[in-house]
């Protein structure tokens, strides 16, 4: 007997997977990734060179494990819900929005989630609380070669998108068929925020993730959602340039 829906927004789509496939695909997602990191380390202790040093078949390794994260994700998110159920792609949210101002609605949230983010760092930095300081990802993007353009492509690009096929589509609608939209947004954030692992990440992730996960259950679309998160990611970057450029 399936499950009970608990108040379902009729914008998420209703979708045949569940928590319990979300749990198998985040497990999956998290093993792949530590096998390959063992076996990068592997490799290049082999080779005389640090675990964070030189390339990955001629790309950076910064790039490399961005990239390779990504079809990862893609993979699980694929895998338990297209290929486990023959669900179609429209499930996964790839429709146009269902609403009109979708956009204008997801510039709002994640204009409302920057506004905390930037709060809460003053914050932490006025309480100088060093392990909650974020980590400065876009510094070392714009640090591999390639600089700016590369860092856009991966951070703002390639990114937004895998994220939020797996963080939004694939992850929220699951949760919310169970315990209901509300709970949802909520627990597909606290899982994309943990996936980000450093502790200065938690909070201002969970925060984005929230105005993402808003974004797609206003719209019943994930097309929204990439849009503000590449968005963010851009703004991220362009002022991480900038602060370089000044400091030189």
């Amino acid at each position: 007997m399936p499950p009970r829906d608990r108040g379902h927004d009729p914008l998420i789509p209703s979708v045949p997977w569940n928590p319990r496939d979300i749990v198998w695909a985040l497990f999956a997602v998290v093993f792949v990734l530590f096998l390959a990191a063992g076996a990068l380390q592997i490799a290049r202790r082999a080779g005389g060179k640090g675990p964070l040093e030189g390339d990955v078949a001629g790309v950076p390794l910064e790039a490399a494990a961005v990239i390779f994260q990504g079809v990862v994700l893609l993979c699980a998110t694929a895998a338990f819900s297209l290929a486990k159920y023959g669900a179609p792609l429209q499930s996964l949210g790839l429709v146009l929005p269902k609403r009109p101002g979708a956009y204008r609605y997801a510039l709002l949230v994640w204009l409302g989630a920057l506004g905390v983010t930037v709060l809460y760092g003053l914050v932490v930095r006025a309480a100088d609380i060093e392990g909650l300081q974020p980590p400065d990802t876009a510094a070392e993007l714009l640090g591999q070669p390639g600089g700016i353009t590369a860092a856009l492509l991966l951070a703002a690009v390639w990114a937004p998108f895998n994220e939020e096929m797996f963080f939004r589509a694939f992850a929220l609608p699951g949760l919310a068929r169970r315990h209901g939209p509300t709970l949802g947004v909520v627990l597909s954030s606290a899982i994309f925020a943990a996936f980000h692992v450093h502790p200065g990440a938690l909070v201002p992730t969970f925060v984005l993730g929230v105005a993402l996960a808003l974004a797609y259950v206003r719209s019943g679309s994930v097309l929204p959602s990439i849009f503000i998160h590449a968005l963010h990611n851009t703004v991220v970057i362009l002022l991480a340039r900038y602060a370089a450029d000044v400091n030189v």
